[in-house]
């Protein structure tokens, strides 16, 4: 008897919901005989319903992972290894994890038990493993090629359809008009026609207390709305309005991509607005643009929309903003609100400008907080952490060159990856000769051999190239990068678009800089 508590993990995707010999009940009746049979106890079960196995972001999952690194149980048993997951790397990492702290993982259609097999089978559980990774990409091969077909043929394939439509009863890829939300698309049709602004309609809305596309499809549809939209704003604002008076799906039109390129069909559905009406709003919002006309300045400010105003508005706007154009915004595309995500949206104030996140300032002051930063304060902290960076890359080159020339510390940074690389050279070619042997065997049947000799011929192959391309252009040109700036006092456009990936502003006028190569950085400090 086993003393030990064990935990049995059962899992079944959606695309598994006609395979009955991979259901819940059938899982757990097969590792509860097999547990009865070896006379294990202690079982408890962690379940994922309806989750795929690509993906090891899984409640079930997670919970048990938790149980194990925390030694709550120490063997888990499942029906076979691709009900843990179908991504042959991340599986190994965890097994590999499992195994230093000593637990004993049960595949039992696999006939696995790591702690009978680990030297005698230590090959079959990456090449099972593998297995399933190819099984993964065959099952999503043929989804894309199947969506691609009804994409063509205007079939609508979204999970949510745009507000003011749904899908039919009958037919889950037919576009039918939502009458409630079809009414609202008028009314904002009808609104921008008479000139209101954008924001003005949105503020109408919002005074009428009429439901934004968020809300009414999670409220009036029953729509199961995915967790990282529960904190998006959820009031009409410039941006919903301006996306539904320049979609033209309302005009009947089908707009949908294969492979970053759209798939436009006409007539493809019944029509909310007439096409006159939409090509109407579209000249006079988005594609003129007139200083006595806010609703053409908010169309300039969509269509160029990267978090900072571009354009001049003179009338329902506050005079405080000022154009772009009067001094050109070198933070544009790299701020954004840490609590939030979103641009950061700059204000003119005197002798100086002010960014806001433009949650806060635009929206729903209820979504965000009121996280700002001037911008003479944000020139200074991104030089102050550029220098920051700066010298610490030059400290790391000065403690390596102590007892070597600056040559030679390049070199040795070098020969690390080098190193790396044949490790894993020599432990690909080390699995790929024991292919053979495993097919003579039979463990292995001749398709599979010869599946896996290939697999690992292109990992090898890969290998091989980077080893051979690995010099110093190719991995370190960052260095002198940075150092191209080591004297610089004044944050300009082109040191941003070199250096930074994004910049996070959070609460008390501090900020949080990602630099480029930040990788490559943390690999050099670690090594020195």
């Amino acid at each position: 008897m086993n003393k030990d508590n064990i935990g049995a993990y059962l899992r079944i995707s959606q695309s598994d919901n006609t395979d009955c010999s991979n259901s819940i009940i059938n899982q757990r009746k097969i590792i509860n005989n097999f547990s009865k049979e070896k006379g294990l106890k202690n079982i408890k079960f962690y379940i994922d319903d309806g989750y795929s196995g690509s993906s090891f972001q899984r409640p079930g999952f997670r919970m048990l992972y938790k149980d194990v690194i925390t030694r709550k149980i120490k063997t888990v048993i499942v029906k076979d290894l691709s009900r843990l997951g179908r991504n042959y790397l991340e599986l190994g990492k965890y097994l590999e994890e499992f195994s230093s702290y000593d637990v004993r993982v049960i595949s039992i259609n696999d006939n696995i038990d790591t702690e009978n097999d680990r030297k005698e089978n230590g090959l079959l559980i990456p090449i099972k493993n593998i297995l399933n990774d190819a099984y993964i990409k065959d099952i999503s091969a043929k989804i894309k090629a199947s969506l691609q077909t009804k994409k063509k043929r205007g079939e609508f394939v979204g999970a949510f359809t745009c507000y003011g439509y749904k899908k039919d009863d009958k037919d889950k890829h037919k576009l039918v008009i939502d009458k409630e939300a079809s009414m609202i698309v008028k009314k904002i049709f009808q609104l921008a026609n008479l000139n209101y602004s954008l924001k003005d309609i949105a503020d109408k809305l919002n005074n009428d207390n009429i439901l934004s596309p968020l809300l009414y499809k999670k409220e009036r549809l029953n729509c199961n709305i995915p967790s990282r939209w529960e904190n998006t704003n959820s009031l009409w604002n410039v941006t919903s309005v301006s996306r539904i008076l320049q979609n033209e799906i309302y005009c009947g039109t089908l707009i949908q991509k294969i492979n970053n390129e759209k798939i436009r069909i006409e007539n493809n559905h019944p029509s909310i607005i007439e096409k006159d009406l939409f090509l109407t709003i579209q000249k006079k919002y988005f594609n003129s643009y007139s200083s006595s006309c806010t609703s053409s300045y908010m169309g300039s400010y969509i269509n160029n929309y990267n978090g900072n105003y571009t354009g001049r508005c003179t009338n329902n706007y506050n005079d405080n903003y000022t154009s772009n154009s009067k001094k050109g915004n070198i933070f544009s595309g790299f701020l954004k609100c840490a609590r939030c995500n979103k641009a950061m949206i700059r204000y003119a104030v005197k002798d100086d400008y002010i960014y806001y996140c433009s949650t806060y300032r635009k929206s729903n002051r209820k979504k965000c907080q009121k996280v700002r930063i001037y911008n003479s304060s944000l020139e200074m902290l991104v030089l102050n952490k550029l220098k920051e960076r700066i010298d610490n890359i030059e400290n790391l080159k000065k403690s390596a060159c102590v007892t070597i020339n600056e040559k030679r510390w390049l070199e040795e940074l070098r020969n690390s990856r080098i190193l790396f690389y044949k490790k894993r050279l020599k432990e690909k070619s080390y699995i790929k000769m024991q292919l053979l042997k495993d097919y003579e065997k039979k463990i292995l049947t001749r398709d599979e051999y010869l599946f896996f000799l290939n697999e690992f011929s292109i990992e090898i192959s890969d290998i091989e190239e980077k080893l051979c391309s690995l010099n110093d252009v190719y991995y370190y040109h960052f260095i002198d990068l940075f150092l191209k700036y080591k004297n610089v006092k004044v944050v300009s456009r082109e040191l941003l678009v070199d250096l930074v990936e994004s910049i996070y502003v959070l609460e008390n006028e501090t900020i949080k800089v990602v630099f480029k190569y930040d990788d490559r950085y943390k690999e050099m400090s670690s090594l020195y």
